[in-house]
């Protein structure tokens, strides 16, 4: 069995709108639904849904009945940080293997989580992203290039990122007993305190996250493409 679990617990203060960003409408729906419909049209068996107390009753009435969801029979109160949400959503899983996704990535797709679930269920691990285009640059204290790395070994992680259920909550445990407080992605858990060997699924650049309102029309773009309408 594989649960999934979606954050949609940020503020999203960048966006500059008064509407969280993962409730904001793409082509007539929340960005919310389009990543929840993915998960429901997929292989995954099992949605939790980590959000704040205060939306729960908006994100069940117009996103979960309304677009039948019927996969998402959990609702999770998010924490005080992502990481802390994504420990509030282990604690809910019911499947040998998890994917974690961040609500407010709208443009993934059915068959992009199958793909990242036939890894997982082979390998133990899976991380969707891309390899990065851009040559990237390390500066030095004084603000000047220091090295400059072979781009051909650059990753981008994006989301969901998929593991065994019992272990990303062992590296987590460590991880919070340790008192790690700068936990950028579950990734980073799985690798710095379970010693995971994670494998990748080069899905392009699309799997966009909203962070400011230009990408609100290039997710539009992207969802368009898809023919997801």
């Amino acid at each position: 069995m594989i649960s999934c679990i979606v954050l949609a617990g940020g503020k999203g203060t960048r966006m500059g709108s008064e509407t969280k960003k993962q409730y904001l409408e793409l082509l007539g729906k929340p960005a919310l639904s389009w990543s929840l419909l993915a998960f429901q049209n997929s292989m995954v068996d099992e949605i939790i849904l980590v959000c704040s107390d205060e939306d729960r009753e908006f994100c069940k009435e117009e996103i979960i009945e309304k677009y039948d969801i019927n996969k998402c029979r959990k609702f999770v109160e998010g924490g005080a940080e992502r990481y802390l949400s994504v420990y509030n959503g282990l604690k809910e899983v019911s499947g040998e293997y998890v994917m974690i996704h961040d609500g407010a990535r709208p443009c993934i797709t059915p068959d992009t989580i199958n793909k990242a679930g036939e890894m997982l269920l082979s390998t133990g691990t899976c991380c969707v992203g891309t390899f990065v285009s851009d040559t990237i640059a390390v500066l030095g204290e004084d603000g000047t290039i220091c090295n400059l790395p072979d781009r051909k070994t650059l990753w981008s992680s994006q989301t969901p990122q998929c593991f065994k259920t019992e272990e990303i909550i062992g590296s987590y445990d460590k991880a919070l007993a340790a008192g790690e407080n700068k936990i950028t992605d579950d990734d980073f858990v799985a690798f710095k305190y379970g010693n995971a060997k994670i494998h990748v699924l080069d899905d392009g650049p699309d799997n966009i996250k909203l962070t400011t309102k230009k990408d609100i029309l290039l997710a539009e773009g992207i969802l368009k493409a898809q023919m997801r309408i």
